[in-house]
């Protein structure tokens, strides 16, 4: 019967591996959480639906982690029987579905949730672990037909991307959670215990390091490291504060010639930074499927993270950016973050006049604007967050590192050697060194410099 599951849509959901999975993700029958939520109401408000949803469909039901503009009862039960999903078929097939009118549709037309839920255009993008699990779907529903758009379609991929790296970053923090070392008394155990335990046990702190360090890559994107009018470095590591999780985020893709950027800092750690991370990367992702000017980005931002924020006291600072590879404009909008250093290959500087402006997130009518400049040939643009600065000097100093050391030490780095991603390790290995040991917050860095076509 069209609509309902087929042999093959059956043996798919009921595949063992694939539920086991969904169980370990811990998500069925629990609460709302905010950090989804936020992705489904960036979905209803960027592709203009009435219905966004995080189902979860397991062998004979399927469950809503979120879903926005459900109409009742099902907004208050958070589930319906497979007789009412469109979702199944997306989890069966591990691909795209896509719907113009379920009632014309021969997979769905006798679908209940047709007649009860007002489900008449469906566009659903897979929920797929990194081991190849597909947990359910990531939708967007209309109740009337309409024809969805390539830009609609990389949108819903965009954010059930990040709906995706909530989850696997949720399922791990309960694993750590779970399996959390408390350091003190490790290390008095481990002055008692024998070679062979203190070396297990030190493996077990490093496992837990590994893991923190992973789930933050999770929040970053997988970029190519070169595009057609720039090459593009970047470098992420986690504080030593907060091994879990942080706010920082960057992401960079490329546009009609263009090559837009964007580094940021939220201020906080832990969930609910990371999941603000989240949001405001897919936002930025989803709003550059068209023209936007760093301008434009910034403020957009603002307006998603003055709603979504979680508290009033959680902000974020960001440098967006936008590379003209045809005319090597460099344009720039800063909000209350850390002015960029211009390289060469031989000096740095972070003599860049930028308009200040605040952080994203702190008022509604926050007001930014645009520098533009032109990247001379074999010149490039680094951006970073704050945690790089705010090291010690020197070992034990209550001096910072601070802006003037950072460009003393890139000046240093970048003589005789090229400007690339070995730079931002080394310069992380230098400013470490400086403080003495792991840097407190978190560090995220990138270089965009122009092709050589660009650099004349």
């Amino acid at each position: 019967m069209p609509g309902l599951p087929t042999h093959t849509d059956d043996l798919a959901l009921a595949e063992e591996r694939r539920l086991a999975t969904l169980r370990r993700v811990a998500l069925l029958d629990t609460p709302a959480e905010e950090a989804f939520d936020r992705l489904t109401r960036l979905a209803c408000l960027i592709l203009d639906v009435p219905v966004a949803l995080v189902s979860l469909v397991d062998a004979d039901r399927q469950f809503f982690k979120s879903c926005v503009g459900l109409p009742e009862p099902w907004a208050s039960t958070r589930e319906t029987p497979l007789s009412h999903s469109f979702c199944q078929h997306t989890v069966a097939s591990a691909r795209p579905l896509v719907i113009e009118d379920a009632r014309e549709h021969p997979l769905v037309r006798e679908n209940l949730a047709i007649p009860d839920l007002n489900v008449i255009a469906y566009a659903g993008i897979p929920l797929i672990t990194s081991d190849g699990h597909v947990l359910g779907s990531f939708c967007a529903i209309d109740g009337k037909p309409r024809t969805w758009s390539a830009q609609d379609l990389t949108v819903l991929t965009e954010l059930a991307g990040s709906a995706m790296t909530i989850i696997e970053l949720r399922a791990s923090t309960l694993l750590l959670a779970e399996t959390q070392v408390d350091r003190d008394r490790i290390g008095g155990q481990l002055r008692q215990a024998e070679e062979r335990e203190r070396a297990a046990e030190q493996r077990r702190v490093d496992d837990l390091l590994d893991v923190s360090e992973r789930l933050q890559r999770g929040l970053l994107p997988v970029r190519p490291a070169t595009a057609g009018s720039a090459d593009v470095f970047t470098f992420y590591r986690p504080g030593a504060r907060t091994l879990l999780l942080g706010g920082d985020f960057f992401d960079v893709l490329e546009r009609d010639g263009t090559l837009h950027f964007i580094l940021a800092d939220v201020a906080g750690h832990g969930p609910e930074a990371a999941a603000l991370a989240v949001a405001l990367r897919a936002a930025w992702a989803a709003l550059h499927q068209r023209e936007v000017s760093p301008l434009e980005s910034l403020e957009q931002l603002n307006r998603i993270a003055m709603r979504e924020r979680p508290g009033e006291t959680m902000f974020v600072t960001a440098l967006a950016g936008a590379y003209d590879h045809g005319t090597r404009e460099l344009t720039l909008a800063t909000a209350g973050h850390p002015a960029p250093l211009m390289l060469t290959p031989a000096s740095a500087s972070d003599d860049v006049i930028l308009t200040p402006g605040p952080p994203i997130g702190l008022f509604d009518e926050a007001r930014w604007a645009q520098t533009t400049v032109v990247l001379a040939p074999g010149s490039a643009v680094m951006a970073y967050t704050d945690g790089l600065i705010e090291g010690r000097a020197e070992p034990g100093s209550m001096a910072r590192l601070g802006t003037t050391g950072i460009v003393a030490e890139v000046e240093r780095l970048i003589a005789g050697q090229d400007i690339s991603d070995t730079l931002l390790n080394e310069l992380y290995i230098t400013a470490t060194r400086h403080h003495g040991a792991r840097l407190e917050d978190d560090v995220a860095m990138l270089i965009v410099r122009p092709s050589g076509a660009a650099a004349g």
